[in-house]
This record gives structure tokens, C-alpha cells and sequence, in this order.
């Protein structure tokens, strides 16, 4: 079973391993962690996801999953599990940067 919840201190570690398997930034990641979402099977951290707030919008950032659960729909509810924590934070926007395309979606 999966479970999705908000991120704790202690999941630093975890977060950090797949952001790094993913080749992702860790810029920030301190400051974002108090909005970050991970995904627990068992005791092992499979995915996460950030947000870095600013008022009533924030920037989608650390959306991972790791490599041997890629291709199981983790993505879709990691970034769900970040979705719901902007909608109790009041966040009307949310931006996604990404090499190559910008998204902004209206909570």
C-alpha cells in the first residue's frame, strides 16, 4: 500500500536521494520542504513532490519518483498530494517550470 502525506524533517534524506536520481536541483529544497508531499511504501520514501510558496501562488519543484517505480501512476498522485496541500494553503496559481515548457494552472 501506498501512502501519501506531508513531508517530515527526516524524509530529508530520501527526498534529496531522489531528487538526485532524478537530476534535479536541491537549490531551495530547505525552504520547500515545509509544503513537500512524499510517498511511503513500507518505510521506503518512493516519490515526492514541493511546492515553494509565495502568497497566494507557488512554484510545482522536486516532483520525483523513484526509478524502480516509474510507470506505476506515482507521478500523477505525488503531484495530487502537492495540489491538495496548495488548496489548504490558499494558492490560487501554480507554475511549473520545466526545461523545455511553463504551466500555469488556477487552483
Amino acid at each position: 500500500m501506498i501512502e501519501i502525506r506531508p513531508a517530515t524533517p527526516a524524509d530529508r534524506p530520501a527526498i534529496v536521494a531522489l531528487l538526485r536520481a532524478s537530476n534535479l536541483p536541491l537549490d531551495g529544497l530547505d525552504a520547500a520542504l515545509e509544503a513537500a508531499v512524499v510517498a511511503r511504501r513500507g518505510d521506503a520514501v518512493i516519490a515526492c513532490a514541493a511546492l515553494e510558496l509565495y502568497g497566494d501562488a507557488a512554484l510545482l519543484r522536486s516532483v520525483a519518483v523513484a526509478p524502480d517505480h516509474q510507470g506505476e501512476g506515482l507521478g500523477q498522485k505525488i503531484t495530487q498530494g502537492a495540489l491538495a496541500v496548495a488548496r489548504q494553503r490558499s494558492v490560487r496559481r501554480i507554475y511549473l517550470l520545466t526545461e523545455t515548457v511553463v504551466m500555469v494552472r488556477e487552483t
